[in-house]
């Protein structure tokens, strides 16, 4: 299938060169010429024409993490029933719309879909969050992209969710990658720390579940705590206060704050503003503050300095940083 693509193409559909609407057609040539959706394209076979619709909608250059997710679609979407010794097996094609009898309008069946990620695999990835598996977290997290970026809805409200956990997804993936970075520091030498106090700080800026940010908000204010950097530690605590939640974590933060409001001072200075918003860089995980140039990716919406335009998305591994691009289409009306 290949690493890498280049192709353009002027609209939502793309042509399938082994389909005719008459006679002769299978049914999965149907799904390939009624769909602008990349899933119905890979489910017929057509993995060209479904790599050509997501480079326009968003960006995909390396299609590489996707061959198990095509491979998923395409095997799903069909079943075989033993013929005659001598015969090939009979195909039987899997549809999505059971009931429809108008050729025009048949689309297979695409496996993995929107409830499915929501009640399994989303509350896979929170459950790594909370019990500190972060290396399983940011490969289910990953999985959830890749699984949403080639998938199928019923409505536009299901775009919505939709696009709503894949903006979740990337914010997991981008929180995890910036934690396992801390933790794969060493523990010696001033540089190693100054870096590990800002990588646990830009740790409490992604939009996590509340829950979720206090452990971030926990350890950020801990370890600036253990390194008397106590005016960062005093804002994270502050922070925890007012997100609320169990009195223990409270208890702790109550404890911290009282001890850095007597000398809110930090002993390392660090690349860490904590009365700006700003975004963190996928790549470099240093700040994008507000003003500053920054490109994103097309599909995730993962956040970038300017100088990683044209690079492969760090968060989705598959769309160009910065590339133009129509939007994901998950939905054929």
């Amino acid at each position: 299938m290949g690493d890498d693509i280049n192709v353009e193409v002027e609209s939502d559909f793309v042509n399938v060169d082994s389909a005719d609407a008459g006679a002769g057609s299978s049914e999965a040539d149907l799904w390939a010429r009624n769909s602008p959706i990349a899933a119905d394209h890979a489910a017929a076979g057509s993995f060209e024409t479904a790599m050509q619709l997501l480079n326009r909608q968003v960006g995909a250059v390396n299609l590489a993490p996707l061959k198990p997710r095509f491979l998923e679609i395409y095997q799903a979407s069909k079943t075989y029933l033993p013929a005659t010794p001598g015969l090939p097996p009979l195909v039987n094609y899997v549809r999505r719309n059971v009931e429809e009898t108008d050729p025009r309008k048949l689309l297979p069946i695409i496996p993995r879909d929107l409830e499915s990620i929501a009640t399994t695999d989303l509350q896979e990835g929170y459950s790594a969050m909370r019990s500190n598996k972060l290396d399983d977290g940011l490969k289910t997290f990953k999985r959830i992209l890749h699984s949403l970026l080639v998938n199928a809805v019923s409505s536009q409200q299901d775009v919505a969710e939709a696009k709503k956990i894949i903006t979740t997804a990337a914010e997991y993936a981008t929180a995890m990658a910036l934690e396992l970075e801390r933790r794969a520091l060493p523990s010696e030498g001033e540089d190693n720390i100054k870096r590990s106090l800002e990588l646990s700080a830009y740790f409490t800026i992604p939009k996590l579940e509340v829950a979720h940010r206090q452990l971030a908000l926990m350890a950020a204010m801990k370890l600036a705590f253990t390194n008397k950097n106590y005016s960062s530690a005093l804002s994270f605590a502050n922070r925890m206060l007012a997100n609320g939640g169990s009195a223990k974590l409270l208890d702790q933060a109550k404890k911290i704050k009282s001890q850095c409001e007597r000398s809110p001072q930090d002993k390392i200075d660090i690349e860490f503003d904590q009365f700006a918003e700003f975004d963190v860089c996928a790549s470099s995980h240093t700040p994008i503050y507000g003003g500053s140039p920054s490109v994103a990716c097309p599909f995730d919406g993962a956040k970038y300095h300017s100088e990683f335009k044209g690079q492969v998305c760090r968060i989705c591994e598959v769309c160009e940083i910065g590339a133009p691009a129509s939007g994901i289409r998950l939905f054929a009306a």
